[in-house]
């Protein structure tokens, strides 16, 4: 197992691929009836819907409602071709495909304890990642598409530990407690 600590915002910004800046698909979200991450409306109260364009923001915005103490955590949007298209004005990035390596059901892992294995399926995709919200996996950003319709595909283990790359709609995103990798992210849009 590897141990990792919290970094600033401020790496974890500092290590998002530079495109990403500067679209309009961040979801604030809080956390309400215990661990239940809640995405927050335009105006910055519960229950927003992570589908409506209108609830989406820039990282700049998202980060001052984190700051403020108005949300506990950032997502970002994961659109389709069609969407970037009609909301022109987004400055949408599609094509991002969100890995997520979780052991969450692994009874022996403490938070910040992540498995080898799903720290070495990270480290290969040499990209932005983050610790889950369980606080027991990791969750990288690619570039790419996905040869399936299907929207969930996941691999499970038989530690507790399991792989799902997701292609479109989830909100990916956990609290700013995160994952620095030595590697910042070199993942650029091929």
């Amino acid at each position: 197992m590897i141990h990792y600590t919290p970094p600033s915002v401020d790496n974890l910004v500092n290590s998002l691929p530079d495109e990403l800046g500067l679209s309009r698909q961040f979801v604030a979200w809080s956390v309400e009836h215990g661990r239940k991450k809640v995405p927050l409306k335009a105006d910055g109260s519960p229950w927003g819907d992570y589908n409506d364009p209108k609830n989406w923001r820039t990282l700049s915005e998202a980060i001052d409602l984190l700051d403020r103490g108005k949300a506990f955590g950032i997502g970002l949007k994961l659109v389709s071709q069609q969407d970037a298209a009609s909301l022109a004005d987004f400055n949408l990035i599609a094509d991002i495909v969100a890995v997520d390596g979780d052991a969450k059901q692994a009874p022996l892992v403490t938070p910040y304890q992540v498995p080898e294995n799903i720290c070495n399926y990270t480290r290969r995709l040499q990209s932005y990642c983050e610790l889950s919200m369980s606080l027991k996996g990791l969750r990288g950003l690619v570039f790419g598409t996905l040869p399936t319709e299907k929207q969930n595909i996941t691999r499970s283990f038989g530690d507790g530990t399991e792989l799902s790359p997701r292609r479109l709609g989830h909100a990916f995103g956990s609290a700013f407690r995160g994952f620095n990798s030595d590697y910042r992210a070199s993942t650029r849009r091929p």
